[in-house]
């Protein structure tokens, strides 16, 4: 586990394979906060989720690129800075947030949501296919409709004929 923390705003980086370990295990925070000097310290209160006034956004401690901000897991409404490659950072207050988040089964019903948002998409692409073929099925009716037209137009005598023969005949 890569772990580093900082004693001024006791926030703490996580390698990704750590925050994966955490989360798959719902591993017991006060392992995590016995090992980060400070986090201990934070109270219940502030754990539930403070919001900063000033949004700060941090680089990777290891590829020195600016992070992510990401709502974790799209509903835990705990913002965290990721680097895709390399690991999270989280605030003092927001790893204890997420580990309850977690061990309350609030990825469950992510897993939930987004199963439900994937089945809905996929029942509005089936509409919209249905819809476009049915479209096609009438463009392709009206001209053959056209064309029969175009026919039954040539056995019949044109305007100009017809005021032709009108002419004629006075």
């Amino acid at each position: 586990m890569y772990l580093a923390d900082c004693p001024a705003c006791t926030g703490m980086w996580l390698s990704r394979e750590s925050v994966e370990r955490l989360v798959a295990s719902h591993a017991d925070d006060a392992i995590v906060l016995a090992l980060a000097p400070g986090m201990g310290a934070v109270s219940a209160s502030r754990a539930k989720g403070v919001s900063e006034t000033r949004v700060l956004y941090r680089r990777c401690p290891e590829c020195n690129a600016m992070m992510n901000r990401v709502n974790y897991a799209r509903i835990s409404g705990i913002v965290v800075d990721v680097c895709k490659t390399h690991g999270t950072w989280f605030d003092a207050h927001e790893l204890p947030a997420l580990l309850e988040f977690v061990r309350r089964g609030g990825l469950d019903v992510a897993r939930k949501r987004e199963t439900l948002a994937l089945a809905d998409e996929r029942r509005r692409l089936e509409r919209e296919r249905t819809i476009r073929t049915q479209a096609e099925h009438v463009r392709s009716d009206r001209g053959a409709a056209w064309l029969l037209s175009e026919r039954d137009d040539s056995r019949r005598p044109s305007l100009f004929s017809l005021l032709g023969d009108l002419l004629n005949r006075a």
